[in-house]
């Protein structure tokens, strides 16, 4: 036996004149050396002639025992050439034993297993934004995994068929898709583990699909390259929305492995789904949910004499336009404290502790620049909570006690930038007017 299938090899010797057995559960082929199966008992049985056990016959020798199968002589030597022809002492071996045997069949696994599972970028909101990270992993590897196995291995104790490796011939390959409901789109080339700077969506993925399919196995075991992805969101803030914009609010990613033989792929409790003709096994034991996001502020106008709430809006589009994702509860925040940068002008500010710049800071730092009269380091921002809840977020700014106008913008993950041509994108902004009132009115009188 060659190529590491010693491990997956089960002999069972007797001392006896049976041979016992063995079980072969690898992929590949096999073959045998001449002599592997021999019959060292032949007219030495009970009721034969004992040629062994008279000395009647030239036995073999060692232990392990090597089998005498010469019936021809030519001297010395065996040549095993007819005709027959005995030795010196008029002897043939006593043992019968096999040709050898050139490569037969093919072995190939019994089935394949992953243990792969999706966990959402929201994952205790159940519910991913488009271009948020979220994760795909096999456990305990840590890795996207799917094994090879012989029968009665599990995932967990089996270490994969050791020659179902690259370039053996056939083997089976192994791709993904996705599905939002019942659509016959897939939807896996949107599914990257790079991010996509480009203009020209849902082109390129970094896993493997229908179309280009891996057969990169090692050992019995393929590994993709990565654990974390993005779902590719619309590039352009003037780009007409359209069916790729979503929600995909029961999207279902699967991996599936095709094997000549039927061997199939399971995934320990996860549903199946069929997309274009092929059955795939889901990686998310429930449907996922994939939306378009943004972070929007609404413009304020009010007294410069009181403090002015600045409502801050978490939103998705719902296929016709935009809606509070009131789904997002614990997943989006605003900077925990919104500390004055120690380098704040009346020009320019920034409040938050990540704060590098009066322009620069982390996730969730607010910017105020001035417009007209107000500076932008009076009406400072607070909030009871970091958090938003069901999509929405009160900020409360300082009265400035002064009329005036000023520009206030939020540092939103890039998820939630508006138009992300790129990974920077563009923030979340808003005009704040003091001292003036928000009315459409132009003159108003009551009569009674």
């Amino acid at each position: 036996m060659a190529g590491g299938n010693q491990t997956l090899l089960q002999q069972s010797w007797n001392t006896g004149a049976s041979f016992g057995t063995f079980i072969y559960n690898d992929v590949g082929t096999f073959n045998l050396a001449a002599n592997a199966v021999y019959d060292r008992q032949f007219g030495n049985a009970a009721g034969q002639a004992q040629d062994q056990t008279n000395g009647d016959c030239n036995p073999g020798s060692g232990s392990p025992y090597a089998p005498n199968t010469c019936y021809g002589y030519s001297g010395a030597s065996c040549t095993n050439a007819t005709p027959w022809a005995v030795d010196a002492s008029g002897k043939y071996g006593c043992d019968i034993g096999s040709a050898a045997l050139s490569n037969v069949g093919r072995f190939y696994p019994d089935h394949y297993e992953t243990s792969l599972a999706m966990t959402q970028g929201c994952s205790a909101n159940g519910f991913s934004y488009m271009g948020q990270p979220f994760s795909m992993t096999a456990s305990p590897s840590g890795t996207i995994q799917v094994k090879a196995l012989a029968a009665g291995q599990t995932y967990s104790t089996g270490p994969g068929l050791p020659s179902f490796s690259t370039g053996y011939t056939p083997i089976s390959t192994v791709w993904f898709g996705a599905q939002n409901a019942a659509s016959a789109t897939d939807l896996i080339r949107c599914i990257s583990s790079t991010q996509n700077t480009t203009a020209n969506r849902c082109a390129l993925t970094t896993l493997p699909t229908k179309a280009a399919p891996s057969s990169t196995w090692s050992a019995g075991i393929y590994t993709a390259p990565a654990t974390t992805f993005y779902f590719d969101p619309p590039k352009d803030a003037t780009t007409t929305a359209d069916a790729t914009w979503g929600p995909y609010d029961t999207l279902n990613v699967g991996i599936t492995v095709s094997d000549s033989d039927g061997s199939t792929l399971t995934v320990p409790a996860s549903p199946t789904f069929t997309l274009n003709s092929d059955t795939y096994r889901a990686i998310n034991a429930t449907a996922a949910k994939m939306r378009y996001g943004r972070m929007r502020i609404q413009n304020s106008a009010g007294s410069d004499q009181v403090p002015l709430l600045l409502p801050v809006f978490l939103e998705y589009w719902t296929g016709t336009g935009w809606a509070l994702n009131t789904l997002d509860s614990a997943c989006t925040s605003l900077v925990a404290s919104p500390t004055p940068f120690g380098g704040n002008t009346a020009a320019s500010s920034c409040y938050g502790t990540g704060c590098t710049g009066v322009a620069t800071g982390g996730v969730g730092s607010l910017y105020e620049t001035r417009v007209r009269g107000v500076g932008a380091n009076l009406p400072t921002p607070s909030y009871s909570s970091p958090t938003f809840t069901f999509g929405q977020r009160n900020v409360m700014l300082a009265a400035p006690k002064a009329s005036g106008t000023i520009g206030l913008s939020i540092e939103a993950p890039t998820w939630l930038k508006i138009g992300p041509i790129n990974t920077s994108g563009t923030n979340p902004s808003a005009t704040v007017r003091f001292g003036t009132y928000n009315s459409r009115f132009i003159f108003l009188r009551e009569n009674y």
